[in-house]
């Protein structure tokens, strides 16, 4: 027995292929669930100031970070001058655009947290609290604006 594919039979395999991808990407509320979160690197610190260096993934700077609506955020760590995020938090007075807010991530030095599916035009004042090699602790304050 010969077995032909033919251009109809790859629409329709094509097809199904999408339809199962997109229903395997929501979450149990209809959300996208997006795979890859937006990274912001923790890169250096000014000693001076308690200022976080931090940039995005084309090496800009992060103090305000631009992200698309629904989408994870992760902040790495990626100096020695920082031992430790304790803590992500929004300002009392800024208003708050994360649907998951931020946390650490296990036991590891990473912290995550979801943008809002409706938080698209605002922006967020947050904290970043962290302690360096010597155990001293600092306060940064950065800025999200979701696009």
């Amino acid at each position: 027995m010969k077995l032909t594919l033919t251009a109809k039979h790859l629409s329709l395999a094509l097809a199904i292929f999408f339809v199962v991808t997109i229903f395997a990407c929501k979450s149990d509320k209809g959300e996208v669930v997006v795979a890859a979160p937006e990274i912001i690197r923790m890169v250096g610190v000014d000693m001076a100031t308690g200022q976080c260096i931090m940039t995005d993934e084309s090496g800009g700077s992060a103090d305000t970070f631009k992200i698309d609506a629904g989408k994870k955020v992760q902040w790495l760590i990626q100096t020695n001058a920082i031992q430790d995020v304790t803590n992500i938090f929004k300002k009392s007075t800024s208003s708050n655009i994360f649907s998951e807010e931020p946390h650490r991530l296990g036991n590891s030095t990473t912290w995550e947290g979801t943008i809002s599916s409706s938080a698209t035009g605002q922006e967020e004042d947050y904290n970043i609290t962290w302690t360096d090699q010597a155990g001293a602790t600092y306060l940064f304050d950065p800025k999200i604006q979701v696009k």
